[in-house]
C-alpha cells in the first residue's frame, strides 16, 4: 500500500481545512469507543486524479494545535484506485492523543447500486501507530445525501488480523447479510482502533486503506483511500513532590537528602533555584516515580524548581520554597518547675538546674544583662543540667540558650527565682568546717534552720534515708549522727519531702579532717 509522502500529507491536510471541506471540529480521540450516530464526519468524495482540486495559498491552523499548512497552493489527495464502482470519501481528521486508543473510521461510496461487497481490507496504521488486535470492526452505513450513520452488524469487518508490528491489519469484507443492498450513493463506514503510544511526538499522518474484491454478484472492485489523523502529546500534568510530604518538617543539615515526586513517565526532570541557576537532572521512571539527590544540603534555607520536559510545549514545574534545616527538639527547663519556681530555693546553697534539648547541642547560662554564668552540653538521651554552687539569696532571672550563634538558636527563660520563706539551711557545719573537715570515728550532729514544725528527712544522694528530725518552734533543727566513718559525706537535707513545699539544704564533699 502506497503512503502519501509527508509534504503530500500535510498539504492535503491544510488543503481540506482551507477549503471547507472538513465542516465539523476535529474528532475526538478519546470520547467514546464506538462514535455516537449523531456526530456525522463530514464527507467528501475525493476528486479524480484527471481533475485534481487547488485550494488557497493560505489556511488556517487545525483546531488541534497542528501545524497549519505550507502556504504554497495545496491539491487534494486521490485514491490510487477506483474501480468497480466505488470511490473513497474523505473524513474528518481524527485527533489521537498520546497514551490511548482511539476508532478512526474510514469510509467509501458506492457509486453503482450493487447487492453486496465481498472482499478484503488491508490497513496500514498512522505514523507511530498501531492497530489494536481485534477480530472485528463496526460497520455503519447511510443513505445517499443523509447526515446520519446507521449501525449494522451486519456490515462488521471480519475475521481481523495484524502485522508488522500491529502497523499493518486486514480484515474480511462480506455485506451479503445486509438485506438492503447497496443503493447508489450509499455510503459504508467502519470503525478501526488505533493505540498512540504515551511518548508519540506532534504529528499529522493518515490511516490508508485499499479494499479489493475478486467479483461476487456485483463484480469486481478496488477502491483506496486514507483518513487524516492528527497526533497531539500526551496531556502533561505538572510533577507532584510526595518527598518532603511537609516542607515544615526541614531536613538534616550538613547530609545527603533525596527529594522525590510522581510525573509524566519517562520525562526528564531538571532541578533550578529560584534564580534559575541549574542543580541537577533526573528522569522519571516508567512508573511514574523520580528522585534526586542533592549530596550535601549544608544548612541553607532552599527554594528549588523541579522543571518536567523543559523547554518543550509541556513544560510543567512544581517548587519547594523555604526549605530550612530542621530545628530538632527546642531547649525546656523543667527544674526548676512552676511550682519550684513559686516557692523559691534555698538560699546560700547549690540548686542544679535541670531541662531537655536536641541532643548534642550546648546550652549556655546567662543572666538577662547577656553575662555568662556557665554551660551545659545535652546528653544522648536530650537532657542536660547545671549546677550554681552558691544561689545566695538573690533574684535569680537567667537565659539558657540551645545552639548561640547557629541557624538553629532557642532559648527560654527562668524569671524570678528567689529565696524561699522558711527554707531549710545548713549551719552545722559551716561553710569553714566544712573545708577544715571533721574527725572521724566520733559521733557529729549536724544542725539548721527552717519551717517550725516541718519534717527533716536526711537522705545521701542515692536517696537512702539516713535519719529524720523536726523543725522546733523556733525555726531550729538538729540531727545527730553516732559515729561519721572515714568518708566523704553528700547529704541532703529534705524539707517536706514529697510535698509541693519541699525544699532541700543540700551538703557536699564533707571530708575527714587532715
Amino acid at each position: 500500500m502506497t503512503r502519501l509522502p509527508r509534504p503530500l500529507r500535510s498539504a492535503a491536510l491544510g488543503g481540506a481545512l482551507a477549503l471547507g471541506l472538513v465542516a465539523a471540529p476535529l474528532t475526538s480521540a478519546g470520547a467514546t469507543p464506538t462514535p455516537d450516530p449523531s456526530v456525522t464526519p463530514t464527507a467528501t468524495p475525493t476528486p479524480s486524479a484527471a481533475a485534481p482540486t487547488t485550494a488557497p495559498s493560505t489556511s488556517p491552523a487545525s483546531p488541534s494545535g497542528a501545524r497549519a499548512a505550507d502556504p504554497a497552493p495545496t491539491v487534494l489527495p486521490d485514491a490510487t484506485i477506483a474501480e468497480g464502482g466505488l470511490s473513497p470519501v474523505l473524513l474528518d481528521p481524527v485527533r489521537l492523543d498520546a497514551g490511548t486508543t482511539a476508532p478512526v473510521p474510514i469510509a467509501l461510496r458506492v457509486d453503482a447500486a450493487r447487492p453486496d461487497l465481498v472482499g478484503t481490507v488491508a490497513l496500514e496504521a498512522p505514523a507511530g501507530s498501531t492497530f489494536v488486535a481485534a477480530d472485528t470492526a463496526a460497520g455503519w452505513w447511510r443513505p445517499g445525501g443523509d447526515e446520519t450513520w446507521r449501525r449494522d452488524a451486519s456490515l462488521d469487518l471480519r475475521g481481523g488480523s495484524v502485522g508488522g508490528g500491529a502497523t499493518r491489519a486486514s480484515f474480511t469484507l462480506d455485506t451479503s447479510g445486509f438485506a438492503a443492498g447497496h443503493a447508489d450513493g450509499d455510503e459504508l463506514r467502519f470503525d478501526l482502533a488505533v493505540a498512540t503510544p504515551l511518548d508519540a511526538e506532534p504529528d499529522d499522518s493518515e490511516l490508508t486503506w485499499s479494499a479489493v474484491g475478486a467479483g461476487g454478484a456485483g463484480g469486481a472492485f478496488e477502491v483506496q483511500g486514507a483518513t487524516y489523523t492528527v497526533t497531539e502529546p500526551a496531556p502533561s500534568a505538572a510533577p507532584v513532590m510526595t518527598v518532603p510530604a511537609r516542607v515544615a518538617d526541614g531536613y538534616t543539615a550538613d547530609a545527603p537528602y533525596t527529594f522525590r515526586g510522581t510525573g509524566r513517565p519517562l520525562a526528564p526532570l531538571t532541578v533550578l533555584n529560584t534564580k534559575g541557576l541549574p542543580l541537577g537532572s533526573t528522569s522519571v521512571l516508567p512508573d511514574g516515580t523520580w528522585s534526586w539527590t542533592r549530596p550535601n544540603m549544608g544548612t541553607y534555607e532552599w527554594s528549588l524548581v523541579f522543571v518536567q520536559d523543559a523547554g518543550t510545549p509541556r513544560e510543567r514545574e512544581t517548587r519547594l520554597l523555604g526549605f530550612v534545616p530542621a530545628q530538632g527538639p527546642q531547649i525546656a527547663v523543667t527544674t526548676p518547675d512552676a511550682a519550684q519556681l513559686a516557692r523559691g530555693y534555698v538560699p546560700d546553697a547549690p540548686f542544679t538546674f535541670r531541662g531537655t534539648g536536641r541532643p548534642g547541642a550546648l546550652v549556655g547560662v546567662t543572666n538577662l544583662s547577656g553575662f555568662r554564668l556557665g554551660e551545659a552540653r545535652v546528653g544522648p538521651e536530650g537532657t542536660w543540667s547545671w549546677t550554681r554552687a552558691d544561689m545566695g539569696s538573690y533574684l535569680w532571672s537567667m537565659a539558657f540558650v540551645q545552639d548561640e550563634g547557629t541557624y538553629r538558636p532557642s532559648s527560654t527563660m527562668v524569671r524570678g527565682f528567689a529565696p524561699a520563706v522558711d527554707a531549710p539551711r545548713l549551719t552545722t557545719p559551716s561553710a569553714s568546717q566544712i573545708v577544715a573537715g571533721y574527725p572521724v570515728y566520733t559521733a557529729y550532729t549536724f544542725a539548721g534552720t527552717g519551717k517550725p514544725g516541718a519534717l527533716i528527712d536526711v537522705l545521701n544522694t542515692k536517696g537512702l534515708q539516713l535519719g529524720r528530725a523536726v523543725v522546733a518552734p523556733d525555726g531550729t533543727w538538729s540531727w545527730r549522727i553516732g559515729t561519721l566513718q572515714a568518708f566523704t559525706w553528700s547529704i541532703d537535707f529534705v524539707q517536706e519531702r514529697g510535698t509541693d513545699g519541699e525544699l532541700v539544704a543540700p551538703l557536699r564533699g564533707f571530708a575527714p579532717r587532715g
